[in-house]
């Protein structure tokens, strides 16, 4: 939001080369941002990973241990690790953010140096006597 604020009031028309900086700034971004979202997914089935190897250890998969005759957790408990998956794989939606958001600066910087700012801000003008 603020990339997107700092750019639509800045003129950059007819500067392409401070627009192509700009550019490779937010493929930078854009690559950072889905190199922490496979990172952060990684972690996370690390994590339960391991959760589900100290609860194996523990004894919580055989019966009579906890309860008797069956076990405290099922087979679905097992899989744990692997759940928590976006739509279309790790965490789509913060994929999407990431992409979308990308996209949309990149389209901003190229109208603004085709055309120039978003809007263009007037003087402000101070009428004393009679209308302006």
């Amino acid at each position: 939001m603020a990339g997107a604020t700092a750019i639509s009031t800045i003129d950059l028309q007819g500067h392409y080369c401070i627009v192509c900086f700009f550019v490779v700034i937010v493929f930078l971004t854009v690559g950072l941002g889905v190199h922490v979202i496979h990172e952060n997914g990684d972690l996370r089935k690390a994590v339960r990973d391991m959760l589900v190897r100290c609860e194996l250890a523990m004894g919580f998969y055989r019966p009579d241990v906890f309860l008797e005759s069956i076990p405290l957790y099922g087979n679905a408990e097992r899989c744990y690790s692997s759940k928590g998956k976006g739509l279309f794989g790790r965490s789509s939606f913060g994929y999407a953010i990431v992409f979308v958001g990308g996209v949309l600066l990149i389209v901003l910087m190229s109208y603004n140096c085709r055309y120039g700012p978003l809007s263009h801000p007037q003087p402000a003008r101070l009428c004393v006597n009679g209308p302006c």
